[in-house]
């Protein structure tokens, strides 16, 4: 393996390795949010930047390069006279113990690859083992009232029961599987509806597949322990994100924090070999977590949308961007070119009468040749001091900007661009809130005057042949008013003449003179 090809690749290597650590550490940050799922997906995020990193420092060019000085130029040793050789070459040194770059990039190679291959086994023992635990069980069908009240347009998953009492698990990309139990068939209903809702959570967010992502960057990083640990955590979250939806479909926090606690202690813990690639929902590693978050009153759980996925892809696919262009390159000096070297004429053969004449002094003044292996480095190093003179300068440019004000002005600009915006939402939402009762009220203006004009020769013709009825109704209201009128003077008069005759008739039966109690009869 050529030195410099050995360099660049550890050094590629130590720039992966270095590069997932700000990566991990950033999704360790934003795992401080109130929504597990929130959580769940920044850590899928961070691993599915982890993924892509080393092709985009493959893709992406770097602009800081590390220039090494080319390697010297040596003359093959058959261009020099045997004589010129021997006087100019040096004595050879002890052959000692030494770590070339070579060296050191193939006993990395293959540690790593060690690494990754025994997580490859791991991971294939452990599928294997689920599809081996999926022949021995059978299909479990629900009665229809033993279903929950969930809305399914198709087919989402494969109901079965084991043979044994592992599960519940679920495990599956393309055809996710539920595996139940076999004490399963005596459940009570809401135990059931429990499971059946967290298992049909991890199928609908697809936990499997990003279980699978997060397995296969750890087989890459191993060395990396936060790579462990994010994995960890990822899987933690998938499990809470997974009791939220259950909670959220109607079950009673204290209900299903007790049916997770009881699950723990009768079905045995998943193993090991079904832990990498299953979701297994009575873990105890993380049971306690998830009990606390079940019964905390302060938990926000609700599911992420698909915006919060975009925007978790896209701060990924930048990130890791980022740190791919931030990444140093090497690149080599270009040999310098040497005067060839004179060719020692190659002296006839000789005669044996003749072997004194063999000698060659004047054939000695061709070992200044030798001095090739000393001009070369010297070039490559005016090369070395150049590339670094235009580096400072560069940095040196770099640091003239004031990023701090740049990123101040930045975040002001923003900041006033909110409230401003906060501001003019009142008026906006009272202007939107007028131009809609605006229209309804013009809207219902229009439909009656068009029920009007509908309406306006009925109207009309009703009038008409109302009119002579109200007339004659109005003429026999005024005689009736008049005859009123008339009967009731008359009943007046009479009222008064028979009050006139009772008092006649009293003063006559006391003697009185009737004459003289009506004077104005006469």
């Amino acid at each position: 393996m050529n030195a410099f090809f050995a360099l660049r690749a550890l050094l590629f290597a130590a720039e992966v390795l270095l590069g997932s650590l700000p990566i991990m550490a950033l999704a360790f940050l934003g795992a401080v949010q109130k929504r597990a799922s929130a959580r769940h997906l920044g850590f899928a995020g961070a691993f599915g930047a982890l993924a892509v990193l080393p092709f985009l420092m493959l893709l992406v060019p770097s602009p800081i390069r590390i220039l090494l000085p080319a390697a010297p130029q040596q003359i093959p040793p058959d261009t020099l006279s045997s004589a010129a050789a021997a006087a100019a070459l040096p004595a050879p040194a002890d052959a000692g113990f030494s770590l070339d770059p070579a060296t050191v990039a193939l006993a990395l190679a293959a540690l790593w690859l060690a690494g990754a291959l025994f997580l490859a086994l791991r991971f294939g023992v452990g599928a294997w083992c689920l599809a081996h635990l999926k022949r021995r069980s059978r299909p479990f069908a629900l009665a229809p009232e033993d279903m929950p009240k969930i809305a399914a347009r198709c087919r989402e998953c494969e109901l079965r029961l084991a043979h044994d009492d592992t599960g519940p698990i679920t495990w599956g990309i393309s055809r996710p599987v539920i595996l139940l139990p076999k004490a399963a068939t005596f459940w009570p209903r809401e135990r059931l509806h429990a499971v059946l809702l967290h298992e049909l959570a991890h199928i609908r967010r697809r936990d499997s597949l990003v279980q699978a992502l997060s397995l296969a960057v750890c087989a890459v990083y191993w060395p990396n322990p936060l790579v462990w640990m994010g994995a960890r955590a990822l899987r933690r979250e998938a499990e809470i994100a997974a009791d939220d939806s259950v909670i959220v479909a109607g079950m009673k926090p204290s209900s299903y924090a007790g049916e997770l606690v009881r699950l723990a202690d009768e079905f045995r813990a998943a193993k090991p070999a079904l832990a990498t690639l299953s979701l297994y929902m009575a873990e105890r590693s993380s049971l306690e977590a998830r009990v606390e978050s079940v019964l905390a009153t302060t938990s926000v759980r609700t599911g992420v949308t698909v915006m919060d996925v975009s925007k978790a892809a896209c701060l990924a696919l930048v990130s890791a961007a980022a740190i791919a262009f931030a990444c140093p390159s090497l690149a080599q000096d270009s040999a310098p070119t040497s005067p060839a070297a004179p060719v020692a004429p190659t002296p006839p053969t000789p005669t044996p009468p003749a072997p004194p004449a063999l000698p060659v002094p004047p054939e000695a003044p061709s070992a200044p040749s030798v001095a090739i292996h000393v001009t070369a480095p010297h070039i490559s190093r005016h090369a070395i001091e150049r590339a670094m003179r235009a580096e400072r300068e560069a940095m040196r440019e770099l640091q003239k900007v004031d990023w701090k004000r740049i990123h101040l002005e930045t975040e002001a600009a923003q900041r006033e661009a909110r409230e401003a915006m906060e501001r003019a939402r009142p008026e906006l939402d009272r202007a939107m809130a007028q131009l809609k009762n605006g229209e309804l009220q013009l809207k219902v203006n229009e439909e009656t005057m068009r029920a009007v004009m509908e309406t306006r020769p009925e109207i009309e013709a009703a009038l008409r042949n109302v009119g002579p009825q109200v007339q004659r109704a109005l003429e026999e209201a005024r005689k009736n008013l008049a005859k009123a009128e008339i009967d009731m003077k008359v009943r007046a008069k009479v009222d008064r003449d028979l009050h006139d005759a009772q008092v006649k008739i009293d003063m006559h039966d006391n003697g009185d003179n009737p004459d003289a109690a009506t004077p104005d009869e006469n």
